[in-house]
């Protein structure tokens, strides 16, 4: 069911772009932001309207784009164009002259959608009273057709089951798949799934049913797993323990920087992530400029995997000294053991979710700061002094 999940993930995604990028480029006049918004039966809006609230009830007419973002959502008027909604539960009775497109917990249609349809949740339901006119795109893990679908029906779920009519092909990747008596499918019915579909007696299809085998997925085995993790581990501790005895001086200066000047290697650091794709999109536009776009493109490339290993190899030496210190004040800090600890420190938060990928990224913006910081201290001065004592 990788199909599935990743067809859920996608929609999802795409779904929430769409809505974030057009709904705030809508006219300020046309947004509305409440605990519960009721849009009454006699109002008419003649414009794209926006919408977010805990409830929100649309009962009136619009004739441009409607984008609704709530727990609770009611689309029981006409709409002239296309609906983008996000919320929990989504209930679609009304008229949409033009396309659904929707992403929540459950969603559904009982309504007439003149257009296509895309959505993605955990339950969805086309009622027998609705009607599609176009072709559905859908992803969840229960999905139900029993309304009147006139295009091609598409849908990655674990359980489907139709009983209204799809006037023209079925396309499913799905665990279980039920066509009941008085369905009706007027094209192909092909489906992926491990087990032969449930075709109740009377139920009719115009074109051929064909099953496809299901691809096996690769399953690592645990101890493929730990030996991975494993190899990973010493890879970088090999890597942290070879920059540590070699290229002392970059390192303790790279820590330095991060201990001393955290602002600026924050400022420089996003710098460099978002002036680099620009400044090299705007060199690759122009004729002259498209050798040196390529040049730059190169060294952002090399920069962004530099911040990215060095960037643990830096933090680990501040984290491992600081350590070292709570537990012996009088102890001499040695420079190998404090990159190690606290590299291998860094590397267990990894593990622990949001967490470790938050941690993760602060490291490796604040290490391409101190790079650049780095780099801009080179050219702008004769000798860098590496004979820095740390930690002080």
């Amino acid at each position: 069911m990788r199909l599935k999940v990743r067809m859920l993930l996608l929609t999802s995604l795409i779904l929430f772009l769409l809505f974030g990028f057009i709904g705030a480029v809508l006219a300020q006049e046309y947004k509305e932001y409440k605990g519960a918004i009721t849009i009454p039966s006699e109002k008419i809006i003649d414009d794209d309207y926006f919408a977010a609230g805990n409830s929100i009830t649309m009962q009136g007419s619009i004739s441009g784009d409607f984008f609704a973002a709530g727990s609770d959502i009611w689309i029981q008027g006409n709409l002239r164009r296309d609906l983008f909604a996000a919320g929990r539960n989504i209930y679609m009775e009304g008229r949409i002259d033009q396309s659904l497109r929707a992403a929540g917990e459950s969603i559904n249609v009982n309504g007439n959608v003149a257009g296509n349809a895309m959505a993605a949740s955990r339950y969805l339901s086309f009622a027998s009273g609705s009607v599609t006119g176009g072709n559905v795109l859908a992803a969840a893990e229960n999905m139900r057709v029993d309304g009147k679908i006139s295009g091609n029906f598409r849908g990655a779920a674990n359980t489907v089951t139709i009983s209204g009519v799809i006037n023209r092909n079925v396309i499913l990747d799905a665990n279980h798949v039920t066509v009941l008596k008085g369905a009706k499918i007027g094209g192909d019915l092909i489906y992926r799934s491990s087990a032969q579909a449930d075709i109740e007696q009377g139920a009719i299809i115009e074109g051929s049913v064909k099953q496809l085998p299901v691809i096996p997925q690769k399953v690592e085995a645990s101890q493929n797993r730990v030996k991975q993790e494993i190899i990973g581990w010493v890879s970088l501790l090999i890597f942290s323990l070879i920059f540590a005895l070699f290229l002392p001086g970059p390192v303790i200066k790279g820590a330095e920087i991060l201990k001393t000047q955290p602002g600026k290697s924050l400022l420089f650091g996003l710098a460099v992530l978002i002036a680099g794709p620009i400044l090299t999109i705007l060199l690759f536009v122009t004729v002259i400029g498209s050798y040196t776009g390529g040049a730059v493109l190169f060294g952002y490339g090399l920069f962004i995997i530099a911040g990215a290993f060095l960037g643990k190899i830096f933090a680990g030496l501040l984290i491992g000294a600081y350590i070292l210190r709570l537990i012996n004040k009088s102890m001499k800090t040695s420079l190998i053991i404090s990159v190690l600890i606290g590299v291998a420190l860094i590397k267990a938060v990894s593990y622990v979710p949001f967490l470790g990928s938050l941690v993760n990224f602060l490291i490796f913006i604040f290490a391409m700061g101190a790079l650049l910081y780095l780099a801009g201290q080179a050219l702008l001065t004769k000798k860098i002094d590496l004979k820095i004592i740390y930690p002080r």
